[in-house]
Order: C-alpha cells, then sequence, then structure tokens
C-alpha cells in the first residue's frame, strides 16, 4: 500500500480535520513509499524503533509521536529516535486525539463496548452511556481488566477503584488518558461512575464530597485499546502485515 494513501485513508477514517492537537496527525517521520508491514504502539521510543527494525516493518503508528508542529530543535532522545528512523527508512504516523474520539474502533468506544454500555453520547473526546446490564464497580473493573490480560499481558492489580459505591452505577463517562481535568464536567452530567486513563491527586477528594466513584485503568491501559483495534482493521480491510509491541507501564 502506498505510503501516502495508507494516510489519506487514516485521515478520513479519523476525521484528522476535526481535531485541534497537539501534534500533527498524520506523517511524522517520511520513510519509503510502499507499506506493506506496519508495527502499532501506543509510545514512540527507542525500544519500538528497534522492535520495527527487526521486523523490517515499512512504518510505525503509535498514539503518541512527536509531540509539537514544527521542529527547530532536534537534540537528546529526539534526535536519536529521528536519526534511526530516518536510516531504516522507516515511517512514523502519529493519530493523537483522534483515536480517542472515534466512534467505531477509539478508545473510548472500545472501552464502552467491553463493559456494555447503551445510549452513548459524547462526552468531549469520551462517551458517556447508560450501565443497563447493572454490573457492579468491582465487575466493572474486572471485565476491563481481562480484556487488557487477555490482549497485552498486563499484571492483575493495576487498576484503582476511588471512592468505591455499594450502588449499581447508572450513568458511566469513558474518558481515556490524562482526563481528570473533566471529571467536574461529568459531575455536572450526573455522571455516577467516571472511567479515567490518570487521575490528579485532589480528584478523589472530590469525588468523595460529590457521592461519585472513579474508575482510574491508567493512561497507557486505557489507550492500548484503540491501536489494537487499528492493527486488526488494518489487517482486514488492506490486507497490510501488522505487528504490536506493547511497552507496559502502571501510569
Amino acid at each position: 500500500m502506498n505510503l501516502y494513501e495508507l494516510e489519506r485513508e487514516l485521515a478520513n477514517y479519523y476525521q484528522f480535520q476535526y481535531f485541534e492537537d497537539y501534534c500533527h496527525n498524520g506523517i511524522q517521520v517520511e520513510g519509503k513509499e510502499e507499506v506493506n508491514k506496519v508495527v502499532l504502539s501506543v509510545n514512540i521510543n527507542i525500544d519500538v524503533i528497534e522492535f520495527a527494525i527487526k521486523e523490517k516493518a515499512d512504518a510505525i503508528i503509535v498514539h503518541h509521536g512527536f509531540f509539537g508542529k514544527s521542529f527547530l530543535s532536534i537534540r537528546g532522545n529526539l534526535r536519536d529516535r529521528v536519526k534511526k528512523l530516518l536510516e531504516n527508512d522507516i515511517s512514523l504516523i502519529g493519530i493523537h486525539l483522534p483515536m480517542d474520539a472515534n466512534y467505531e474502533i477509539g478508545h473510548n468506544r472500545i472501552i464502552s463496548n467491553i463493559i456494555e454500555l447503551t445510549n452513548l453520547e459524547p462526552f468531549n473526546y469520551g462517551l458517556i452511556g447508560q450501565n443497563e446490564k447493572g454490573f457492579g464497580i468491582v465487575q466493572i473493573m474486572q471485565k476491563i481488566e481481562n480484556y487488557l490480560s487477555d490482549r497485552t499481558g498486563i499484571k492483575k492489580g493495576s487498576l484503582k477503584i476511588y471512592n468505591y459505591l455499594n450502588d449499581i452505577p447508572k450513568k458511566v463517562a469513558v474518558i481515556s488518558g490524562e482526563s481528570y481535568k473533566y471529571f467536574e464536567e461529568a459531575i455536572e452530567r450526573n455522571v455516577d461512575l467516571f472511567i479515567s486513563g490518570s487521575i490528579a491527586q485532589h480528584i478523589p477528594q472530590i469525588a468523595l464530597e460529590e457521592g461519585k466513584a472513579i474508575l482510574s485503568i491508567g493512561h497507557y491501559n486505557s489507550e492500548v485499546m484503540g491501536i489494537i483495534a487499528l492493527s486488526h482493521l488494518l489487517k482486514e480491510r488492506y490486507g497490510l502485515n501488522t505487528k504490536l509491541i506493547f511497552n507496559e507501564n502502571d501510569l
């Protein structure tokens, strides 16, 4: 598949044009024009690049690529990463906020599907839905944990509930990444459970005072979902050879 055709397909599918992002969505480092094998990862780092070289990949697609839209200084680890990519003619494609928000295979849609939320509606770049199946908070946590463990091999026990409620949460917000800044907006929308990638230290106290529960699943864990889903899409729709690499961490 042609590199620029792949970029156009991704831009159309994820609707890049609608996002004011911190980075350039699309080709960040230009490698060879023909793409047959793609490595996918949440983050770009030397380990991922070395894996792509070993796998003889033509491109790497990540959620967290190079942040910023223009570079006047390429130094340190940024220099090392760019140098390895260029020396090996490997393209880097980044898809940031559009991957969080995509309604079909975005991080938040996958999480919502795992816990079987219904009547989904947009919530910033995440989703709010109804817990019509009546799952308890621990059940919800276990469903997400099992999904991650089966696919990425994460150790169980890294997900954390703050302000556990005995009641079944009726309304649930799901928003991946560093999403604690939207917690108070979720309160205004009468959410019972807020599922976040990561939270700040003052948020659990607000949850306690407001009678709301939080499930923090980890920034990385919340954003590996869409990477896995995109790997399947590229394989099934375009016949590309895809490889996933997981750089698991608890944050």
